[in-house]
C-alpha cells in the first residue's frame, strides 16, 4: 500500500514540474522563453506581415548608392541637402524628417574653410567666403518647412539632450520604465532652434540584433524625449504635447495629437513589419532633378530622408529582412501607428497562456490514460497544434501576441511524462504478473501473458481444463522421525523436479499440498493437446521416482530408502472455472469445479489399483500417442455417475511390440471379472503372462480376483440362506 501511495505522489510531482515550469515561464519569462517568443512572433510576421495602404502616407527618400555615385562622396555639403528640403517643401510635404544627426559644423562650408585658413582672411575672397555658411542655408530651409531633425543619445557623454516640447505624465513617472541614457550627442543649435521637432534616432535591438521593438521615449537624466518616429508624429499633427500614462506595470498608452498608441511596459512599440516597399522610395537623386518628382507622389506626405548605403553604416536586421535601412524601420513605426495595425501582448496574455497551459495538460493527462498510445499521441499533436491555431488567430484578428510554445511544451512534456508514467506502471503490472506466474506456469507462457496482459482474463472463466493430483506415498510415515529443517529441505528436492516436469510441459501449479501438488492445463492461456501434455508430465514425474528415494535416503542417512515409498497420480480432463479467487486483500489464480473433484478421486485409487497414474476415461479418449489399460469402472466419491478409469503404462514409442495381444487380453479380463463368468479366472491368468506389461498390472488383478471370490462368496452365502429358509 506505502508503495502505490509513494508511487502515486511521485507520478503526480512528475507531472506537476512541467506545469510548474510552464507557469513560471509564462508569468516570469527570461531570456530564454523571450528568445523562443520572438521566433514565434517572427515566424507569425513572415507569415502574414502588415498589408501596407496602397497609397501609403510615408515616403522614403534615400541617399542610395546610385545618388552617391551622382553627386558625389559622403558627407554632402549641406546645401545640398537644403535644396532637398526646400523642394520637398515646394511638393507640399506634411513634415520633412531628417534621418541624419548635424553634430558638427559642415566642413565643407566656405566659412568652415576660411576657419581653417587664416592666412587667407586678408584677401578679396574671404569676404564672399564668410558670408556664405551652409550650416545657416541649411537652417534657413529648415525654418521654411515642418521639419524634424535627429539627434544621438549615448551613455558616454553628460550633454544634456535638446527638447522642442512637453510631455505630461499621467499616474507613476514614466522615468522608472523608458530606456535611459546617460546624455545626449544634440544637433548644432543653429538647427535645432529653428527645427519643428527633435527626435533620438537611437535603436534598441534584441539579443540576436533583430531589431523588434523600438522605444517611442526615451529617459535622459530627469528628461524625457521622444523618437524620431513619435516626434515626426507629433509635428504632422501639429500637437505641442505628448501624453504618457504610467501603471505599476509600467506604460500601457501613449497619445500624441488624435493618437493613441498602445504600447508594451517600456514605452515601445512592437513593430508590425510590411517589409521593403520600393514604391514608396524615391531615390535622393531623383529629388534634385527637375521633373524627376511628381508633386502627387509628395503632397501632404511625411517623408523621410535617409540612407540605404552599406557605407554610412545605417543598416538594420527586422523578422522580415537581414538587412533593412533604418529610416525604413522608422517609416514602418510611422505608417502602422497611423494604420492603428498594432502588434500587442495584451495584459491578459498571461492569464489565456495559463489557461490554455493548464487545461491542455490535463486534456494531455486523460487524452493519455483513456486512449491507446497512437490515438493519443495524435490526440495531443492536434492539441497543440489547436493552441497554436488559437494564437494564430488572435495574431491575425486582433494583432494580440500570445505564446503558443510555452503552453504546448507543456502539454507535450506532461503528455510524455503520463506516457513514460503509464509504460513504466504497465511494465510493473509485467514484472508483477512475470513474477507471480514464473513459479507456477512454464516461461514462454509467462512471456506471452506479460507482453498481452488483456490474455488474462480477471475474476473467472469457464473453459475445459487437465487437472493432475500428485501424491508421495509412504513419506508421512517416514517424516516423523525426521527433524523438521530435513522434512523442509527434502520437500524443496522433491517439488523442484516435479515443478520442472509440470513446466516444461506448459502446466500451471496451482498449489503444493504437503508432499503433493495440483497442477492444470490449458490457462491462463490455451494449450493444444493439453490432455497429452499432462499425460507427459505425469510420466516425467514418475520418472522422477528413484532419484526423490535417493533424496529421502539422504535425509534420513540410509543407504537404501525403503520401497513403501512411491507415488500416485490421478488426472482428469473437464469444464472447470479458472481465475482470481479469494478476497480483496488476498487472492489465489485457481480453478474449481466438478471436474477438479474428479482428478482429486483418481489419486487416491493408484494406492488401490498399484498403479502410479490413474486417468479418466476423457482423458484416454483425449490424449493420442499412450498406451492405457482399463482398470475399473466405479461410482467415484460424491458423484452419482460411474467413471472408467484406466492405467496410464506410458507412451506408446516405448511399449513393446506386443502391447496390442496384452491390451486385448487384459479387457477380456476385465469384461469377464465385471461379468462374474466362470473363466474369469483363467483370463486374468492369460493376461498375467506378457512379462513386464502384465508386471505393472500386479495389484490390479489381485483386486480383480479379491472381486471375484468376494462374488463367490456372497453368492455361495445367498444360497445356503435360502436352503435353511426352504428346510
Amino acid at each position: 500500500m506505502n508503495g502505490r501511495v509513494t508511487g502515486f505522489l511521485t507520478g503526480f510531482v512528475l507531472m506537476l514540474t512541467p506545469l510548474l515550469i510552464g507557469t513560471g515561464a509564462v508569468l516570469h519569462g527570461g531570456p530564454g522563453v523571450q528568445s523562443v517568443r520572438n521566433l514565434v512572433f517572427d515566424g507569425f510576421q513572415r507569415l502574414e506581415p502588415r498589408t501596407p495602404a496602397r497609397d501609403g502616407p510615408v515616403r522614403i527618400v534615400d541617399i542610395d548608392e546610385e545618388s552617391l555615385k551622382r553627386i558625389g562622396q559622403w558627407p554632402w555639403p549641406r546645401d545640398r541637402i537644403a535644396q532637398a528640403v526646400d523642394r520637398l517643401n515646394e511638393l507640399g510635404a506634411a513634415v520633412v524628417t531628417l534621418d541624419i544627426i548635424f553634430a558638427e559644423p559642415d566642413r565643407t562650408s566656405p566659412d568652415q574653410i576660411l576657419a581653417a585658413w587664416p592666412e587667407i582672411r586678408d584677401q578679396p575672397v574671404a569676404a564672399l567666403l564668410r558670408a556664405r555658411s551652409h550650416d545657416a542655408i541649411l537652417a534657413a530651409s529648415i525654418g521654411k518647412a515642418p521639419t524634424v531633425i535627429g539627434f544621438a543619445l549615448s551613455d558616454d557623454v553628460p550633454t544634456a539632450p535638446p527638447t522642442t516640447l512637453g510631455i505630461a505624465e499621467v499616474g507613476l513617472p514614466a522615468l522608472n520604465f523608458v530606456p535611459r541614457f546617460g546624455g545626449a550627442v544634440p544637433p548644432l543649435p543653429g538647427l535645432a532652434v529653428v527645427s519643428s521637432g527633435l527626435g533620438a534616432v537611437n535603436w534598441i535591438p534584441d539579443r540576436d540584433l533583430v531589431v523588434r521593438r523600438v522605444p517611442l521615449v526615451f529617459g535622459v537624466g530627469t528628461t524625457l524625449v521622444p523618437s524620431m518616429a513619435l516626434e515626426t508624429l507629433r509635428v504632422a499633427q501639429k500637437a505641442t504635447t505628448l501624453t504618457l500614462r504610467a501603471t505599476p506595470n509600467g506604460i500601457n498608452a501613449l497619445r500624441v495629437g488624435e493618437l493613441t498608441i498602445p504600447t508594451d511596459a517600456d514605452g515601445s512599440v512592437r513593430v508590425r513589419y510590411a517589409g521593403s516597399a520600393p514604391a514608396g522610395t524615391i531615390p535622393f537623386w531623383k529629388l534634385l532633378t527637375p521633373g524627376g518628382v511628381e508633386r502627387a507622389e509628395i503632397e501632404g506626405r511625411i517623408v523621410l530622408v535617409g540612407t540605404s548605403a552599406a557605407a554610412l553604416g545605417d543598416i538594420r536586421a527586422t523578422p522580415l529582412d537581414a538587412s533593412v535601412p533604418g529610416v525604413r524601420v522608422h517609416g514602418e513605426v510611422i505608417e502602422q501607428i497611423l494604420a492603428g495595425q498594432h502588434l500587442v501582448r495584451p495584459d491578459f496574455a498571461s492569464g489565456i497562456e495559463l489557461s490554455m497551459l493548464l487545461l491542455g495538460a490535463l486534456a494531455a493527462i486523460f487524452l493519455g490514460r483513456s486512449l491507446r498510445p497512437m490515438q493519443a499521441a495524435l490526440s495531443v499533436l492536434a492539441l497543440a497544434a489547436l493552441i497554436w491555431l488559437a494564437a494564430w488567430w488572435a495574431f491575425t484578428r486582433s494583432g494580440f501576441l500570445l505564446d503558443p510554445a510555452v503552453p504546448s511544451v507543456a502539454v507535450g512534456t506532461t503528455y510524455l511524462i503520463a506516457t513514460i508514467l503509464g509504460y513504466m506502471r504497465t511494465e510493473g503490472e509485467r514484472r508483477q504478473i512475470r513474477a507471480a506466474f514464473s513459479h507456477y506456469v512454464a516461461p514462454e507462457i509467462v512471456r506471452t501473458i506479460s507482453d498481452n496482459p488483456g490474455l488474462l482474463k480477471l475474476g473467472g472463466q469457464t473453459k475445459p481444463l487437465t487437472i493432475l493430483f500428485f501424491d508421495l506415498r509412504g513419506f508421512t510415515a517416514r517424516a516423523e522421525s525426521m527433524p523438521a529443517e530435513k522434512v523442509i529441505r527434502f520437500l524443496n528436492a522433491v517439488h523442484t523436479p516435479l515443478t520442472q516436469a509440470v513446466l516444461d510441459e506448459r502446466g500451471t501449479i496451482d498449489k503444493y499440498i504437503g508432499d503433493g501438488l495440483m497442477a492444470f492445463w490449458n490457462a491462463p492461456l490455451d494449450v493444444p493437446d493439453h490432455p497429452g501434455h499432462a499425460c507427459h508430465a505425469a510420466l516425467r514425474m514418475a520418472a522422477t521416482l528413484p532419484g526423490i528415494k535417493a533424496a529421502l535416503a539422504a535425509e534420513i542417512g540410509e543407504t537404501e530408502t525403503p520401497e513403501a515409498i512411491g507415488l500416485g497420480i490421478g488426472i482428469h480432463t473437464g469444464l472447470a472455472c479458472v481465475g482470481n479467487m479469494g478476497s480483496t486483500l488476498r487472492f489465489d489464480y485457481s480453478i474449481v469445479g466438478d471436474s477438479v473433484n474428479t482428478a482429486a478421486r483418481l489419486e487416491p485409487l493408484t494406492k488401490v489399483y498399484g498403479v502410479p497414474i490413474l486417468v479418466s476415461e476423457d482423458v484416454a479418449d483425449a490424449a493420442t500417442g499412450f498406451a492405457f489399460a482399463s482398470v475399473d469402472t466405479l461410482r467415484l466419491k460424491g458423484q452419482a455417475r460411474e467413471t472408467r478409469v484406466l492405467a496410464l503404462l506410458g507412451t506408446l514409442e516405448t511399449m513393446r511390440a506386443d502391447l496390442q495381444l496384452f491390451l486385448a487380453a487384459h479387457e477380456q479380463a476385465l469384461e469377464a471379472v465385471k461379468a462374474g463368468t466362470p473363466d474369469a479366472e483363467r483370463l486374468i491368468g492369460a493376461a498375467e503372462c506378457f512379462g513386464s506389461l502384465s508386471a505393472q498390472m500386479e495389484t490390479t488383478y489381485a483386486v480383480w480376483r479379491a472381486r471375484l471370490r468376494a462374488a463367490g462368496w456372497a453368492a455361495s452365502h445367498a444360497d445356503h440362506e435360502r436352503v435353511i429358509a426352504g428346510g
